[in-house]
C-alpha cells in the first residue's frame, strides 16, 4: 500500500514511474479536502491509466464517512466516476460513484467487488445490465439514493449480495421487499429510512444467511414490530451475531 499527500504539481510521468512497482494494489491519497479535490479528481483517472493492476484508488470506501459524502460541498471529494471513462481492463475492487454514471465501451471490470453509490441517477441501472460489467459485485451501499433507483438495482443483483447498505432513502422503503430481493444477504446496514411494511409475512427463510443486522433510525419510526420479533427469535436460535439499533426497543 503506497500513501500519500498528492503534490498540486504532480504530473503524469508521476503516475507512470509508479508503474515500475509491480506489487503496488492500494494507492491513496491521504485525506481529500476542498482543497485539494481538483488534484484528487485529475490523478484519478491518471491511476487508471496508468497502474490498471491497483485494487483500490484515492478514497478508502472500506469506511465510507457519510456525513461528509452527503453534504453537497464535498459530493465531487469522494468521485471514482472518471475511473470508469478510461478504456482499460481495470483490477479496482471498491468504487465510490456519483450522480450520472458514464462508462466507456472498452472499460472492464472484472475484479469489481464493493459498489458504492451516492445520490445516483437511474443511469446506474442499465450498467448492471450490459455486458457482465458489475458481474463480480457483492456488496452495494445507496446514499440517499432514489427508492426506485435501489429497488430496480436490488432485482438485478440482489440475488448474489452478501453485504448491503442503504442510508437515508427519501421515500418509504419496504423492508420485506428488500430481504426478498437479497436472499444471501449476510450483513445489512439501514440508516435514517422511512418503511412502509405491516407486520405479516416475515418468514424465517428471509433470515437464513444474515450475521449482521445494524439499523439507526432517527425520527423516522421503528421498523414492524413482526420484524423485531422475528429478528430476537433467530438471534436466540441460530445466534444471529449481532443486532444494533437506535430510537426504538426490540420486542
Amino acid at each position: 500500500m503506497l500513501e500519500v499527500e498528492l503534490d498540486p504539481e504532480v504530473t503524469s510521468a508521476g503516475f507512470a514511474s509508479l508503474s515500475k512497482l509491480p506489487k503496488l494494489r492500494h494507492f491513496l491519497f491521504g485525506e481529500c479536502t476542498v482543497h485539494n479535490v481538483e488534484v484528487h479528481l485529475r490523478c484519478v483517472p491518471l491511476c487508471a491509466q496508468h497502474l490498471p493492476k491497483l485494487q483500490q484508488i484515492g478514497s478508502n470506501c472500506s469506511h465510507v464517512s457519510y456525513g461528509s459524502i452527503r453534504d453537497p460541498k464535498h459530493t465531487g471529494t469522494f468521485y471514482h466516476n472518471q475511473i470508469l471513462q478510461q478504456p482499460h481492463q481495470l483490477s479496482i475492487e471498491k468504487l465510490l460513484l456519483s450522480g450520472d454514471v458514464t462508462v466507456h465501451e472498452r472499460c472492464q471490470l472484472p475484479e469489481l467487488k464493493e459498489l458504492h453509490l451516492l445520490c445516483p441517477t437511474s443511469s446506474i441501472v442499465g450498467h448492471f445490465t450490459t455486458n457482465g460489467r458489475f458481474s463480480a459485485i457483492i456488496h452495494v451501499g445507496f446514499y440517499s439514493s432514489a427508492v426506485e433507483t435501489t429497488m430496480e438495482v436490488l432485482r438485478i443483483v440482489g440475488w448474489r449480495l452478501r453485504s448491503l447498505i442503504i442510508k437515508e432513502a427519501p421515500l418509504h422503503l419496504s423492508l420485506l421487499a428488500i430481504l426478498q430481493s437479497c436472499p444471501k444477504l449476510e450483513k445489512f446496514e439501514l440508516e435514517d429510512c422511512l418503511l412502509s411494511d405491516s407486520d405479516d409475512f416475515w418468514k424465517q427463510n428471509l433470515f437464513s444467511r444474515l450475521e449482521e443486522i445494524h439499523m439507526n433510525f432517527y425520527g423516522t419510526g421503528p421498523p414492524p414490530t413482526g420484524f423485531i420479533r422475528m429478528v430476537n427469535e433467530y438471534m436466540i436460535t441460530y445466534k444471529l451475531n449481532m443486532i444494533f439499533c437506535h430510537g426504538f426497543i426490540p420486542m
